[in-house]
This record gives C-alpha cells, structure tokens and sequence, in this order.
C-alpha cells in the first residue's frame, strides 16, 4: 500500500510514530518516541534503541496486521500499535504509548506513597502531641477540682481552654490531610457509646453494682485495675483520676508486665496503653485473651487507650480483644464514660457465662 503523509501531519496524528527504510533505518520519529528513549535518532538501525515484539519481518507483519510492540533493550515494550508498509520502508504507527501509562502509574504510585508518608508522620506528630497533652490537661482537671481561689480558678480555667482548643488544633490538621478518615475528639468518641453528661466521677463499685444484678450497694471495697502505661506522667495522671472513683490501680510500663501481671490477678478492669515498649497494647490484649480459657476466667474488660486516634487504630484496638477504645489527651469525663463501658460490659459478659 502506500501512504502518504509528512512527518509534521504524522507527528500530529501518531506522535509516537517511528518511520524507517527498506534497511530498517530509522529515516523520521515523534517527538513521543525521543521520551521513550534517548537513543533513537535519524540514520540510526533500529536495532540499536528497539526491537520487535512479536519478531518477525516487517513486511510479513504489516500484510498481517499483526498488533506489534518496539521494546527498548531492558525488554520492556514501549510502544504498541502497527505496521504499515511504504514505498520506500515501514512506519510503526503507535496507538498506545505504553511508556506514558507506566509513567503515570509510577507518577501515581508515588503520590501514594508520599500521601502514606505524610498521613504516617502527621499521625505521628499527633501522637506525640496528644501524649503530652495528656499530662497537661490531665493534671489541669485533677488541679480545678481541687481548692482553689478565685483567681487561681480563673488562671486554671484559661489553661484548660487552652488544652482544648489544643487539641482541636491537632483534629482539625488531622482532618485535614485524612480524606477517608475522622478524627476522635475530646468529648465525642467515635467508640465511646454512652454520651452522657456527668456532674463528676461516678464511683465504680456503685456503677458496677447498678450494672449486675444481684449486687451489693453496700460493697465500698475498691475496684482493683490494672493500669499498662509507658509514660511517668501519664501513669501518675491516670491513677489520680481513677481514685476519685474507687478504683484501686497497679501500674505496669508495658505491655510484657501487664501480660504477667494479668497471670498472677483476676483483675476487674484492664487499662492498656496501646503504643508501648517491649510489647505494645494490641499485643498484651490478645495475650490476655488467649490465657483467660487457660486461667479459668470469664472475659475481663479491657479498655485500650491511645493517642493514634485514626480509625483503623480504633478497629485494631477491638480487634485485639479490647471492649472500649479511649483517646488521648484523657479527660476525668471520658474516663468515668470508659469506666462506666467497661463495668457494663462485665455485666455483659457475666450474664452471657451464667
């Protein structure tokens, strides 16, 4: 057959075309193909820069119309569509440019990875910041129920409003950067399904004898809670909010201690942190879960707190064997609703082994 067209109107409709003589000379090429490689160049075999997917004569190839590829020397084919036939040699007249799809698969998985990258180190910074606020607005709660002047009341009310509107900082950078994902505020935790206000700590022993049936009002002996947290302060913290309510605390640092800890007491609550040293949150959890048919125990509660608020830290919690997820900074009022799920799910879990 014959064809005629300029290299300008060819470059127009096939920019990655490839035009050479009977010899397999390179004689004219788009201005796509020179992205493909650098190599090709006018007066140049073929052979040097590409070569044909399937082999095979042009000629044969283009009476066939047998759909080719011109692969670099990696092997990789770069460019795909067909032969045709000239007068005086073959124009490979490309419909797909396959180097500009890798090129955006690799642009895109790039991006992702970066994207992952970042999401990585935000979440990062905000357990950081989340586990120092913790210390902050923990002690700030444990310091305005105290007894206070009125101006050092006023003094401990501005930092409080401060530690708020701290971490509503921090969720809203969150929020930002996540497309898929929320964060989990102070005051509305996506896992914490009471969502009640309370005038101050409830005491422990009288919620769990509200929750079980056949209880003892009376009973003021203390709920004994064995508390996994890494950090100093946060240790201190939560054992100051916890004894208002009753609750007796043993403290570990990590996740290995309160495995044998666990071992040695029946405890009535758990309280894991979730990113520990030695053996983190999630893992001491399991643990625990799976030595409770080996001790013969029913399930103790557990309650898995964790400055990583994403949801996917929420579902890993659970999935672990924990019954309430907690995020920090912890208030005095998101701990009695967590202690308040906790004993509900012991009632729970007592009525189901009955």
């Amino acid at each position: 057959m014959t064809l005629m067209l300029d290299s300008e109107r060819l470059s127009l409709l096939f920019p990655a075309y490839l035009e050479t003589d009977r010899d397999l000379t390179v004689v004219g090429f788009g201005p796509s193909v020179a992205l493909v490689s650098a190599g090709v160049s006018v007066g140049a075999p073929l052979s040097r820069t590409f070569t044909l997917q399937p082999a095979g004569a042009p000629a044969d190839l283009a009476r066939a119309k047998t759909l080719v590829r011109l692969a670099t020397s990696d092997g990789a084919p770069r460019l795909q569509g067909v032969v045709v036939e000239t007068e005086t040699g073959f124009l490979f007249l490309a419909n797909v440019y396959v180097a500009a799809t890798e090129a955006l698969e690799r642009e895109r998985d790039e991006a992702v990875a970066a994207s992952r990258a970042k999401s990585d180190f935000l979440g990062q910074i905000s357990r950081e910041l989340r586990t120092q606020l913790h210390g902050v607005i923990g002690v700030i709660g444990q310091l305005a129920s105290s007894r206070l002047t009125p101006e050092q009341a006023e003094l401990v009310e501005l930092i409080q409003g401060s530690g708020d509107a701290l971490t509503d900082v921090v969720d809203e950078v969150l929020d930002f950067v996540r497309q898929e994902a929320q964060p989990v505020s102070d005051d509305a935790r996506a896992l914490d399904l009471s969502h009640r206000t309370q005038d101050g700590p409830p005491s422990a022993r009288a919620a769990a004898a509200a929750a079980t049936e056949g209880s003892d009002d009376d009973d003021d002996s203390p709920v004994r809670a064995l508390v996994a947290e890494d950090h100093p302060a946060n240790r201190r913290i939560i054992e100051l909010m916890l004894a208002p309510m009753g609750v007796e605390v043993t403290l570990v640092g990590n996740g290995a201690e309160a495995v044998e800890a666990f071992k040695q007491h029946d405890w009535e609550m758990v309280l894991l942190d979730m990113q520990m040293p030695v053996l983190d949150g999630a893992s001491a959890a399991r643990a625990m879960r799976a030595m409770e048919p080996t001790l013969g125990r029913g399930r103790t509660p557990i309650a898995m707190l964790s400055a990583n608020v994403l949801p996917r830290h929420v579902e890993d919690a659970l999935a672990a064997g924990a019954d309430h997820f907690i995020a920090k900074p912890v208030t005095p009022a998101a701990l009695a609703r967590g202690l308040d799920e906790l004993i509900r799910a012991a009632a729970v879990n007592a009525a189901k082994e009955a």
